[in-house]
């Protein structure tokens, strides 16, 4: 095939998995956020949202675990929440985000 003689359609499937290969990745790099309201902790990143309601976390640990997740570095915080679910983050400072996580929790 060439691009010369290609059809719409045989461009349309190159140029989807171009777009997804290079688009998914910056969306996410760019969304990727952490928010502490007075009732939960919201997770974005790209198209995918947690709400976790700051009463249902368990705990909280250092891990540097590289499974998938909303996390920009392997330096992170896996948050269990709920009956046996967890996201992994990595909010910029972490120390401080915890404490302010704990203090909202504590409130």
């Amino acid at each position: 095939m060439s691009l010369r003689t290609a059809s719409g359609i045989e461009l349309l499937v190159p140029l989807a998995a171009l777009l997804g290969g290079i688009g998914l990745p910056l969306w996410l790099l760019a969304t990727t956020r952490y928010t502490l309201t007075d009732e939960r902790l919201e997770v974005t990143s790209g198209p995918f949202r947690w709400r976790i309601p700051l009463a249902q976390i368990t705990s909280i640990t250092p891990t540097s675990n590289p499974l998938s997740s909303p996390a920009l570095s392997l330096d992170r915080l896996r948050v269990a929440y709920g009956s046996g679910k967890t996201v992994l983050i990595s909010p910029e400072d972490k120390r401080r985000f915890i404490e302010d996580l704990e203090g909202r929790r504590a409130a």
